[in-house]
C-alpha cells in the first residue's frame, strides 16, 4: 500500500515494485527449498552390487575355480 500511495514513483514503477514485492519471496523460497532438501538415499540391493562379467576387476571365485578345489 505504501508503494501505491507514494508520489515519488511513476505508475509503471509502482506496478513493477508491487509485483516484485510479491514474487521475490516465493522465488527465494523455491531456491532455498532446493538447497536445504534432504538427499534421497538409495537402497543398495544385490542387483546393484552385481559386477559386469567383462570388467577387469579381480573376482576370487573365477581365480579359485569357484571353490571346486581345482
Amino acid at each position: 500500500m505504501i508503494i501505491l500511495k507514494t508520489t515519488k514513483l511513476n505508475p509503471n514503477q509502482k506496478i513493477i515494485n508491487t509485483i516484485l514485492n510479491w514474487v521475490i519471496p516465493y522465488v527465494w523460497g523455491f531456491i532455498i527449498r532446493k538447497m536445504i532438501k534432504e538427499p534421497v538415499l538409495k537402497v543398495y540391493t544385490k542387483q546393484n552390487r552385481k559386477r559386469n562379467s567383462n570388467s577387469n576387476t579381480d573376482n576370487w571365485k573365477t581365480l579359485t575355480g569357484f571353490g571346486d578345489g581345482v
